[in-house]
């Protein structure tokens, strides 16, 4: 759910097998927490734990193996 509390469930899919970064910045750009997914062709559901980041909007990036997409973060508590 968007906005979130603690775990995000990321969803996207692949036309290939391969890794794929998944990284979440503040608005500022600065780094604060970033996974690597092996990810398979089709559709790909992972879950995020943003338990530990503060309130407020964040971006959420998966790039690698032919995707990349930015998705906008509220977490509310």
């Amino acid at each position: 759910p968007n906005p979130a509390q603690s775990d995000v469930t990321l969803q996207w899919t692949m036309a290939t097998n391969g890794p794929v970064a998944c990284t979440v910045t503040d608005l500022t750009g600065k780094l604060l927490a970033q996974q690597q997914y092996a990810a398979t062709e089709g559709t790909n559901i992972h879950k995020l734990n943003a338990g530990t980041l503060p309130d407020g909007i964040y971006l959420v990036v998966l790039n690698g193996s032919g995707v990349f997409e930015t998705q906008r973060l509220v977490i509310v508590r």
